[in-house]
């Protein structure tokens, strides 16, 4: 699974989805790439192991047909640009 910030970002609209869910994008991040079996516990542990993240909890997901997986929409507690690394993608596995 990959995971990207605000700054790297472009499908789904962040903006909009944050919008939606009533978060502050500051605090969002989208995990894309997640096993459509795969346990939300499961994610916002192995999300938790970023520590720059802080505590992460999943706050909606969407199914990506193209690659019959799931992309999550992530709060985190520290602002998701602190957490970055600039405007490049960083990886995790589940």
């Amino acid at each position: 699974m990959s995971i990207l910030s605000y700054n790297n970002v472009s499908q789904p609209n962040l903006a909009n989805w944050c919008r939606g869910e009533g978060l502050d994008q500051a605090h969002a991040i989208l995990v894309i790439g997640v096993p459509e079996e795969e346990d939300i516990s499961t994610v916002e542990d192995t999300l938790e192991q970023v520590k720059t993240l802080g505590k992460v909890r999943v706050r909606g997901k969407m199914f990506d047909a193209n690659n019959q997986t799931l992309t999550m929409l992530c709060e985190c507690r520290q602002e998701s640009q602190r957490a970055s690394a600039g405007d490049h993608s960083s990886s995790a596995h589940v």
